[in-house]
This record gives structure tokens, sequence and C-alpha cells, in this order.
């Protein structure tokens, strides 16, 4: 016969209408985590033999929940007062624990650590050695991976995607199609939607907000009520902690792509054209194969941003 990690017992709850088993050990093992689980030791509940298998590590650990169609394989462990339900799957070396929620399509694997009072619904994907914490919530078609963590009251929905080492955290939303990746973070009450991307070492924070089809990467900081929108990439060592703190215009000169002028850390002002940044000075050397008009009206352009981020007209 075929040998059996565990049994369901007569020992039973009823559970959002559900009828759940508790599970028994029919042989001794260790789990993932170093945990000895001996033979006859009772763990959490399922509702059939289905939702845990019986080769690998994995293991429902007392008052977790395990139902549906929901399955926990591989060497995954589900420990605390955690739920999986739906279709959810958890494998690999994953940890859901403390109140986690796992429900609807969500996949967790690889080395997966998902704890606190986090909820994972929809199709989500979280995997590698990403972190989910606090009441953190992943949905819709999100994906999050790599070393990327997201923490306190974080949502990250639509076909969000965050990996790297990127950071979530407080009530930052990312939404829609917008990325969060390398050693970027994003925190405060921020607001990252559309095809936004925040990359490299990018910080954004405050009641910022950024969407469309924006770009903010490098050592770039966004604070305060900023927006950035449009078409704007923003990056080297920019400083936004206010909507007058940059300015875009898009299509612009030879290359017919967005004009992006914002403030640095410095209090000085840069351009970014073209993925490259500039200071004032240098952009000069930019246009000399521009026609005469697309000059004109790059400095005019220029002229307006100096205004607008109260710049002297000889700022360099």
């Amino acid at each position: 016969m075929k040998n059996i990690k565990f049994e369901l017992t007569e020992n039973t709850i009823n559970w959002e209408d559900r009828i759940l088993y508790q599970i028994k050990a029919c042989t001794s093992f260790t789990t993932n985590s170093g945990i000895e689980i001996n033979a006859g030791e009772l763990g959490g509940w399922i509702e059939k033999e289905e939702n845990l298998s019986q080769e690998g590590k994995a293991w429902v650990w007392k008052d977790s929940k395990v139902y549906g169609t929901s399955k926990v394989y591989g060497d995954a462990e589900v420990y605390g007062n955690a739920i999986v339900w739906g279709n959810a799957k958890v494998c690999g070396t994953a940890q859901i624990c403390d109140d986690t929620k796992i429900g609807g399509n969500a996949d967790i694997w690889g080395a997966a650590k998902v704890c606190g009072n986090s909820k994972i619904s929809g199709n989500a994907e979280v995997w590698d050695d990403a972190t989910i914490w606090g009441n953190a919530k992943v949905c819709g078609n999100a994906k999050v991976w790599g070393n990327s963590k997201i923490s306190g009251n974080a949502k990250i929905c639509g076909n969000a995607e965050i990996w790297g080492n990127a950071k979530i955290s407080d009530y930052a939303e990312i939404l829609e199609d917008a990325t969060i990746r390398d050693n970027a973070e994003v925190a405060g009450d921020a607001k990252i939607f559309g095809n936004a991307a925040i990359k490299g070492n990018a910080k954004v924070a405050g009641k910022a907000i950024i969407f469309g089809d924006s770009e903010v990467w490098d050592y770039s900081e966004i604070y305060g009520c900023s927006k950035v929108f449009g078409d704007a990439k923003i990056g080297g060592d920019a400083f936004i902690s206010s909507p007058d703190d940059t300015l875009t215009i898009t299509p612009l000169g030879r290359y017919r792509v967005s004009l992006t002028v914002f403030k640095t850390k410095e209090n000085s002002i840069k351009i970014s054209y073209n993925w490259n940044i500039y200071t004032l000075e240098k952009f000069q050397s930019v246009m000399n194969d521009w026609t005469e008009e697309e000059i004109e009206v790059a400095k005019a352009v220029i002229e307006a941003a100096k205004l607008q981020l109260n710049f002297s007209s000889n700022e360099k």
C-alpha cells in the first residue's frame, strides 16, 4: 500500500457552511521549517483529502483551514489562523501564517511568505522570496516576486507587477499596469497606476500620484502632493515635492519624445530627454542638429519651466 502522510479524523467543524475535518499525521516527518511532526499528531482543518498533498513536506497546522478546491503541496506550510480557499494553490516552500487569507485563483509558490492579516485573492501570484505581511492586499492579476516586500495597508491590484527588491508599505496603492521594480520604494499614501514604472533606487511617498506612461528611476525622490503623469521621465537626483517641481512637454525636438524639466535635491534644474539627464548648460549641445523651429520651441518650454520651478533665467 502507498504510504500516506495524513488522514482525516472524525473531528469536524462547520466553517462557512462547509464541514472541515481535522487531519492527523500517519507518519513522522520534519517540515521544511525544521519542525518535527510525530505520527498521530493532530494538524489543521481541511475539507477533503485533495486540499493537502500526501507527498512532500507540506502541512496544515492547528487552527489553519484549507477548503474548496484549493491545494497545499510541495513543502509549503499553512499555520496560525490562516485560511486558504477557492481555487488557490500554495506550493514550493511557501509559508502562509497568522491571519492571512488566500483565495480565488491565487498562486503562492517558491519561498514566498505571506503573514499578518494579508489577503491574496483573484488571480494574484506571489513567488520567489517575496514577503507579504501586515494588512496588505494583493488582488486581481497582480504579480509579486523576487525579494520584494509588501507591508502595512498596501494594496497591489489590477495587472500591477512588483519585483526585484522593491518595497511597498503604509497605505500605498499600486494599480492597473503599474510596475515597481529593482530597489524602488513606495510608501505613505502614494498611488501609482496606469502604465507608470518606478525603478532603480527611486522613492515615492507622501500623497504623491504617478500615472500615465510616466517613469521614475535612479535616485529620484517624489514626495508631498506631487503629480507626475503623461509621458514624464524623471531620473538622476530629482526631488519632487510639489506639482510645480516638474513640467513635461511631448512630443518635442528631433526625436519627437517627451522633454521633462525637474527640480533636483541640490535645488537646481535638470532636463530628461530621450532617456538621458542633462543640466541646462549641457542640454544646449543636444540641440546642435535640431531645426531652428525645434530649438525655439524647446527653449520656450525650458523658460516656462524655469518660471514654474522659480528659477532665474541664468540658472545652470
